[in-house]
């Protein structure tokens, strides 16, 4: 969680910014998972800023997946573990209720 990516010099003709913090990554497999929260996402600016990093680190060869409030509950959920599984080429296990609770109280 809260993973920091730098941008190194044969990224620079591509990225808005010098660093990116991101919400959730695997670095082998270049896969990142951001939440965009209702919240702190929903202003033209922050619209804006998202799209910028999304863009560079799509440019850097990084996947970006990007997950809203309405995909972290129920059967929305469910289903973006799958993709999030497929997306990392990893077989899905069904996970515990406790670990799944804990995982959604982790999320910003």
């Amino acid at each position: 969680m809260n993973y920091v990516i730098s941008t190194q010099a044969e990224d620079v003709p591509f990225s808005q910014f010098a660093r990116y913090e991101v919400d959730v990554c695997w670095p082998n497999r270049r896969t990142i998972l951001e939440v965009d929260s209702y919240r702190y996402h929903a202003k033209a600016e922050q619209l804006d800023t998202d799209a910028k990093r999304r863009n560079s680190l799509k440019s850097m060869g990084w996947k970006v997946i990007t997950v809203t409030d309405g995909q972290l509950s129920g059967d929305a959920l469910d289903v973006l573990m799958r993709q999030v599984a497929k997306d990392l080429k990893l077989r899905l296990k069904t996970p515990k209720p406790e670990l799944r609770d804990w995982l959604l109280e982790e999320l910003p």
